[in-house]
C-alpha cells in the first residue's frame, strides 16, 4: 500500500511517515499545499492531520478533487467531536494521537479494505434480463429515504448494493455504517462504542445510512432494538432520536423465518418497505464476462499487466461453470487469474537473487487465506459459526477476516 502523508508539523509528518514504513507500506511526505493528482494511481490512502484549520481544508479539498483516494484523518485525543465531524467531512477513518505503529497499521488496513471493496464493486453490471428491472428499482430506491431489504444467496453482492444505494442517495455526504447483525445482542450494541471505535454506531450513522448485514441472524433482543429504531428513531427512550436510513440484507427468506418463530413478524413488515431480490449469477449469464473483466481489471493494475480481452479458453471455462458461490467465487477466480498473468513489457534478466525473490513472491498468503475462507463459507452455506469451527478459528476472528477481504 502506498500512503500520501500531509501533516503541518514537519516533525510529526516525519514520525507518521516513519511509522507507516515500519508498518510495511510506502510513504510519501507531501509539501504544505501539494495535492496528489487523481491520475497518480500509485497512492492508495492519504493521511491528513486535523490539528488546525488548514488540515480541515485539505481534507475537504482531497475529498472533492481526488475522490478515488481513501482518507485517514488523525487528530488529538482531547477533541471528541472531531471524529464525527471528520467522517462527515469525508474521512474514511480516524486515528487519535498519540498512536503506535500497530494502531496506524490497523487504521490504514481498515480504510484500504473499504477502497478495495469499492474498486471491486461489480454488483451493478446489468446487461442481463434478470438485472435490468432490478437496476431500475435500485435507482428509484436510492432517491427515496425508505427502508430497504435486500435478499439473495451468499455472494450475490448484497452488501455492495447497500453501499451503492447510500452513495447515490441524498445522504451520500454522511457516513454509511455497516453492522453485522449477528453481533447485535440488544440496544447497548447500538449506543455504545465497540472496542477500538471512537463513537457508537447510531452516533456515527446519524444523518447517514445504517446497513444491517445478515438481518436473519439478529437475536430476539436485537430484533426488538431494530424494531424500536424503525418505529421511534431511537433504541432507548433515554437516548436522543437519530436520523438514519436502514438498509438490511438477508440470505434467507424471512417469511420462512417468521413461520418458524425465529424472526419477528412486525420487524419483517417494517423492513420490507422496499423489498428486492438479488438474482444469483447463474440467472444472469449475460453479465458473467463483463463482471469477469471488471474484477480482473481491479486486480491487474495497468502498469504491470496488459489490458487485453479474456482468453478464449478462460471464457469457455467461465461459461461452463455454475458458480454456486456467485460473485465471491467469480471474484476469487479472477484474483487467481491476475496472479498468473505475465507482466507487460520485457522481463529483466534474472539473477540468482531476483529469481529466488520472484519465486517466493509467487506465494501470496493473503490470497490463499482469502480463497480458503471463501470456500469454507460456501461449504457452510454462509453459516459463520460453522465455517469458523471448520477453519479452527473463533467467530470474531473469522468476522474480522471476512471484512478484511471484503467477503461479506
Amino acid at each position: 500500500m502506498n500512503v500520501w502523508v500531509r501533516v503541518a508539523d514537519p516533525h510529526l509528518q516525519r514520525d507518521v511517515a516513519l511509522a507507516t514504513r515500519r508498518a510495511g507500506h510506502g510513504a510519501w511526505e507531501a509539501d504544505a499545499d501539494a495535492l496528489p493528482r487523481d491520475r497518480d494511481a500509485h497512492f492508495d490512502v492519504a493521511v491528513v492531520d486535523l490539528s488546525d484549520a488548514t488540515g480541515w481544508q485539505m481534507l475537504r479539498t482531497l475529498r472533492s478533487q481526488v475522490p478515488r483516494l481513501r482518507l485517514l484523518a488523525i487528530g488529538p485525543a482531547r477533541e471528541r467531536g472531531s471524529v464525527i465531524r471528520a467522517l462527515r467531512e469525508g474521512a474514511h477513518g480516524f486515528l487519535r494521537r498519540p498512536f503506535d505503529v500497530e494502531s496506524l497499521e490497523r487504521a490504514l488496513e481498515s480504510v484500504a479494505s473499504r477502497a478495495r471493496r469499492r474498486r471491486t464493486d461489480a454488483g451493478l453490471v446489468a446487461e442481463s434480463p434478470a438485472m435490468r428491472p432490478l437496476l431500475a428499482h435500485l435507482e428509484r430506491a436510492a432517491r427515496s429515504d425508505a427502508t430497504v431489504l435486500l435478499t439473495g444467496e451468499t455472494g450475490t453482492g448484497k452488501s455492495h448494493l447497500a453501499r451503492w444505494l447510500h452513495e447515490r442517495s441524498p445522504r451520500a455526504g454522511n457516513p454509511c455504517v455497516e453492522l453485522d447483525a449477528g453481533d447485535l445482542r440488544g440496544e447497548g450494541d447500538f449506543v455504545t462504542a465497540a472496542a477500538g471505535q471512537q463513537a457508537a454506531p447510531l452516533e456515527l450513522a446519524d444523518g447517514g445510512t445504517l446497513v444491517l448485514e445478515g438481518i436473519e441472524r439478529l437475536s430476539p433482543h436485537g430484533q426488538e432494538a431494530v424494531l424500536r429504531l424503525l418505529q421511534h428513531r431511537s433504541v432507548l427512550h433515554t437516548h436522543p432520536a437519530v436520523d438514519v436510513r436502514v438498509v438490511a440484507t438477508s440470505r434467507c427468506d424471512l417469511d420462512r423465518a417468521v413461520a418458524e418463530g425465529r424472526f419477528s413478524r412486525d420487524l419483517r413488515e417494517r423492513l420490507r418497505v422496499i423489498d428486492l431480490l438479488i438474482p444469483p449469477l447463474r440467472e444472469r449469464r449475460e453479465d458473467l464476462l463483463p463482471l469477469a473483466r471488471r474484477f480482473l481489471a481491479s486486480f491487474a493494475p495497468s502498469a504491470t499487466l496488459p489490458q487485453a480481452p479474456l482468453p478464449s479458453d478462460l471464457q469457455r471455462e467461465l461459461a461452463q461453470h455454475a458458480f454456486p458461490g456467485n460473485l465471491h467465487e467469480l471474484e476469487n477466480w479472477m484474483r487467481r487469474t491476475a496472479l498468473d498473468m505475465p507482466a507487460a513489457g520485457p522481463e529483466p534478466a534474472a539473477t540468482a537473487t531476483t529469481a529466488h525473490r520472484i519465486d517466493v513472491e509467487g506465494f501470496d498468503l493473503r490470497e490463499i487465506e482469502c480463497t480458503v475462507i471463501a470456500r469454507a463459507l460456501e461449504v457452510a452455506e454462509g453459516n459463520r459459526a460453522m465455517a469458523a469451527r471448520a477453519l479452527g478459528i473463533s467467530p470474531r476472528t473469522l468476522r474480522n477476516k471476512i471484512r478484511r477481504y471484503a467477503l461479506d
